[in-house]
């Protein structure tokens, strides 16, 4: 079974079954669909719209079950439109030294220009964000740096990822434990170059579910959040060897699931259904 995921908004809701030939369906509404996903499914109809109210509820059932097997990543590139599709978030500031201190590995109140190793270990018992964040530098021999005094500007406050001028392929990942994380957000400060740059993101079983490829690369502090129907294990950040130095300024989380455009459709087809039949 493929996937894909069109969303668009209309002003009437009339929703249809639009049949494109023998085992294959495809989901709408009226003619703007909001949803749409292609099944194949072993029994044959005609290719006219067949209207909501004439589907058996059973048949009905059959469609939520097939198409809510997948997982859904959508990836956001302002922290607004993130905000709005996430409820529950948790802000953790990687500019403050308080904060930092916070991890299991540092001992002592970081200063500026502070070489911290290569994996910080964020417990929900220290921090309050609702789950455990474990943030690692990937590259060989590489650590994070807080407040890496050989970088100016805003974009500098938090975590160089390795040091400036010393590692450059900057990949580094955010992993989770404990409570399930389905919304993951964070600033990235002086990126400077997207070539053969990406996001990528794992379930919990280490299964591949999204990846971003359109990394924003201003040069100041850029946001990226993501979305997950299914908890998220992990999210691995792929640097361009670039030349260019990264940092990491500040990450949010929440625990709270993010419901399936399945079942949000599933549930208006149902409603729908009931209204038809009640007239």
């Amino acid at each position: 079974m493929s996937e894909s995921i069109r969303v668009s908004v209309c002003n009437r809701f009339e929703p249809v079954l639009h049949l494109q030939g023998r085992g294959k369906m495809d989901i709408g509404v009226s003619t703007c669909p909001v949803f749409w996903r292609r099944a194949s499914i072993s029994f044959k109809m005609s290719q006219s719209p067949i209207k909501i109210s004439s589907i058996p509820a059973f048949l009905l059932l059959v469609i939520g079950a097939v198409i809510s097997s997948h997982a859904s990543v959508v990836f956001y590139s302002t922290e607004n439109a993130w905000e709005t599709a996430v409820d529950g978030e948790q802000f953790f500031n990687l500019g403050s030294a308080a904060n930092i201190l916070l991890a299991e590995e540092v001992v002592t109140l970081p200063g500026p220009n502070t070489g911290l190793g290569k994996t910080l270990n964020f417990l929900d018992i220290n921090t309050g964000l609702g789950t455990d964040v474990a943030l690692t530098a990937l590259q060989q021999g590489a650590g994070f740096t807080f407040d890496d005094n050989e970088g100016s500007g805003p974009e500098w406050s938090g975590l160089s990822v390795g040091d400036i001028n010393d590692y450059q392929n900057d990949n580094w990942e955010a992993a989770f434990g404990g409570t399930p994380v389905f919304s993951f957000a964070f600033y990235i400060g002086d990126n400077g170059n997207s070539n053969n740059e990406s996001l990528s993101v794992f379930d919990t079983n280490e299964v591949l579910i999204g990846t971003l490829s359109a990394i924003p690369a201003t040069g100041l502090s850029d946001f990226i959040g993501l979305t997950s129907t299914v908890p998220i294990g992990r999210v691995v950040f792929d640097e361009g060897a670039g030349g260019d130095d990264i940092a990491l300024n500040e990450f949010y989380v929440s625990t709270v699931p993010i419901p399936e455009a399945e079942t949000t459709l599933l549930l208006a087809l149902f409603s729908c259904a009931a209204l038809r039949r009640l007239r």
